[in-house]
């Protein structure tokens, strides 16, 4: 490994992400929300539109993002394919880290 580059935090195997913790999310409550959302099942996915089914990859997803002022509550989750929930948080991630990037470097919001 490249000098000054640290291998990726681990997270315990179902530890719920910082976001998640700073928003008052525990495991249990991931676990309700989990079940109250399959009970509405086949539902479209909260990002590409798609059905979602028991027998799929699915987790819960935000319809608006926490950091963009969404609230973790009924009307504001849904289903979401775990492959395109991935997909959007790094979008997200990226965009947050690039926007950084720019204003470090006082380049043009383009």
């Amino acid at each position: 490994m490249p000098q000054g580059l640290r291998p990726p935090a681990r997270r315990r195997p179902g530890s719920v992400s910082a976001h998640h913790r700073t928003g008052g999310w525990t495991s249990s409550d991931s676990k309700l929300w989990r079940q109250r959302i399959a009970a509405t099942l086949p539902a479209p996915c909260t990002i590409c539109g798609r059905p979602v089914t028991q027998d799929m990859a699915w987790q819960v997803d935000h319809i608006q993002a926490l950091s963009l002022g969404g609230a973790s509550d009924a009307s504001n989750l849904g289903p979401a394919h775990r492959a395109c929930n991935a997909k959007a948080g790094g979008r997200m991630g990226a965009a947050k880290t690039n926007s950084r990037h720019r204003h470090d470097r006082r380049l043009p919001n383009w």
